[in-house]
């Protein structure tokens, strides 16, 4: 193949008179060298190719524009490189080549669109992004410490970081700049370590990432809706002080090490019915999140899962609290250091708190706004505030919070059936009385709930008894009636059988209207079968 270099004055890229050669130009396989002589601008006014292109001693300007050039081999830059929405394409049987920056930024965006490995030369800065485009598994390297070992992308507007395929390499990646969006398609990880020190930039969707160090300088990082996916051990440092780097969700399976403080929306474990794998948390940094969910996985395909939180550490839960096992395999919550206390906060409501077939161990829960309820749970050790609860407990899980409710809720000892029942006492003819209470249940299993009730002679009103899914929203049983005997006894309710879809917790609603005459309703035993 040809060697062409460029002539003093320059001109279009497919003008015969831009190259020494003088009777064509540049194509797919020749090696183009644009270096001292060249004084003018070159322009490539529409898609080109070569293979090697070297611009180590450039004069001049090399234009994009919104071009492309396929380039097959090494790539030198250098001189003026300007570009709006062009850039390089690199592809092509060579699997193996080096790009020299020689300090020169290109402005333009920087593809792969082939499996390869790029050596680094110097470290080098993109202006318009990078693109490893599918089924182009990309490997980027430094030459050595000092030498390559970063590619900055930075704008003064907008840039990309598009993972189609995976991405590794010795090289860390810094989003510098205004407007990056980092986006993936799926399952396509980045392995290279990652530095954010930016005006701004965006997380996009979903994206993944792999047994590297996600690290936060500065810069407003918008996370929305976003959801970083981590398939192997890896590392945070996102927490400068007064500003940080705040996840919306974090999907985490293997060892998470943190050098700084990490906040999230969501911090959840991988639990996919491939094989989920729990968090193992290292540093000793403590960690907040609005919603934490860790769970076993699928019962056909699962195995029980062991969660390590960091002693002396302590996880603050602001709002909702999932930690499931299921009817096959059960969920471990441990400290680290057996002996030495992991610290769990949790700040949300008791109908935010889902907790089943759970192991804690060295796990102190006393900063928490209420006990929290390890619904048929595995062994407690040297926990604090943690309680197992089994259906003996649900006659004192009753709360009056919902919807318009008029009435009084108490507990009573003298009129139980054992020990303690529930005293409920509608104060209007109009405005419904509600009390609510969970029930743990098992994905497609069906349930019979069952409760015995007694009411005062004097009392003529109604009630009826409603079943949400695991979803609080569905209703498995509508407002069906319960029947009363004014007898100052006992009766048994046995509400009609129901199928949740999930493993969790039903939503139980008793709805109560007062009659003609005032009195109460005693509501004791309550089982499921």
């Amino acid at each position: 193949m040809a060697t062409y270099t460029a002539v003093a004055g320059g001109g279009d890229w497919r003008a015969a008179g831009t190259w020494d050669l003088g009777s064509s130009y540049p194509q797919a396989g020749d090696t183009v060298i644009i270096n001292a002589t060249c004084t003018g601008t070159i322009t490539i006014a529409q898609a080109n190719a070569c293979a090697v292109l070297n611009l180590t001693s450039n004069g001049g300007t090399l234009a994009f524009g919104a071009q492309s050039l396929t380039v097959t081999a090494n790539i030198s830059l250098g001189g003026a490189i300007t570009a709006t929405t062009g850039g390089i394409i690199m592809t092509g049987a060579d699997t193996s080549r080096i790009i020299t920056s020689n300090g020169v930024t290109f402005p333009g965006t920087l593809t792969s669109t082939n499996a390869k490995t790029v050596t680094l030369k110097g470290n080098l800065t993109l202006g318009a992004g990078l693109v490893v485009s599918a089924s182009s598994a990309t490997v980027i390297n430094a030459t050595g410490v000092g030498d390559g070992d970063t590619l900055t992308i930075n704008n003064a507007t907008a840039s990309v970081l598009t993972v189609g395929s995976e991405m590794s390499g010795t090289t860390n990646i810094v989003i510098a700049g205004t407007g990056c969006v980092w986006s993936a398609a799926a399952n396509r990880s980045m392995l290279n370590n990652l530095i954010f020190n930016c005006t701004s930039a965006t997380i996009s969707g979903t994206v993944y990432y792999y047994s590297g160090k996600i690290t936060y300088t500065a810069g407003t990082i918008t996370t929305t809706s976003s959801n970083i996916i981590a398939y192997g051990e890896m590392s945070f440092d996102t927490d400068r002080g007064a500003t940080k780097l705040t996840f919306a969700t974090l999907t985490i399976r293997e060892t998470v090490t943190l050098f700084s403080n990490l906040t999230a929306s969501t911090i959840q474990n991988n639990a996919s019915s491939g094989g989920p794998l729990g968090i193992i948390f290292a540093g000793v940094f403590d960690i907040t999140c609005t919603n934490l969910r860790l769970y076993t996985g699928h019962p056909t395909a699962g195995t029980s899962i062991i969660h390590t939180l960091v002693s002396n550490t302590t996880i603050t839960v602001t709002t909702v609290i999932e930690i499931m096992g299921n009817d096959i395999y059960t969920t471990t919550v441990k400290a680290s250091t057996p002996s030495t206390h992991a610290h769990l906060t949790y700040q949300g409501t008791q109908a935010n708190m889902k907790i089943f077939n759970t192991i804690f161990t060295d796990i102190d829960a006393s900063g928490s706004s209420q006990p929290i309820d390890n619904w048929y749970g595995g062994t407690l050790t040297r926990c604090t505030n943690i309680i197992n609860r089994t259906s003996a407990d649900l006659k004192q899980t009753g709360i009056i919070n919902e919807g318009a409710s008029a009435g009084t809720v108490a507990q009573e000892t003298v009129l139980a059936r054992s020990g303690t029942c529930v005293k409920l006492t509608p104060t209007s003819t109009t405005d419904k009385m509600y009390w609510d209470y969970l029930v743990p249940t098992t994905a497609l299993t069906a349930f019979i709930l069952k409760f015995y009730h007694q009411i005062t002679s004097t009392f003529n009103g109604t009630m009826t008894c409603t079943i949400y899914d695991t979803d609080n929203t569905t209703k498995l049983l509508n407002a069906e009636n319960v029947a009363f005997t004014a007898d100052s006894a006992y009766h048994q309710y046995s509400a009609t059988s129901v199928t949740p879809t999930a493993t969790g917790f039903c939503r139980v609603r008793l709805t109560i209207l007062k009659g003609a005459g005032a009195g109460s309703i005693y509501i004791d035993d309550v089982t499921k079968g």
